[in-house]
């Protein structure tokens, strides 16, 4: 398990990218670090939306 799947879990969503992002450096094209960054930039964007929303 990836460090940044772990944060994406405990639902530490910005540390969950910043982890999978240093993952896709390292390993680009990694899946699983894909997946992780992507669900937890999902996430950040629906909260981002519904604090606009009020």
């Amino acid at each position: 398990m990836l460090l940044a799947e772990a944060f994406l879990v405990l639902g530490q969503h910005r540390e969950a990218v910043e982890f999978a992002d240093e993952a896709l450096a390292r390993y680009p094209g990694n899946a699983e670090a894909l997946e992780v960054r992507q669900a937890a930039r999902e996430h950040l964007k629906a909260c981002a939306r519904a604090v606009r929303a009020g």
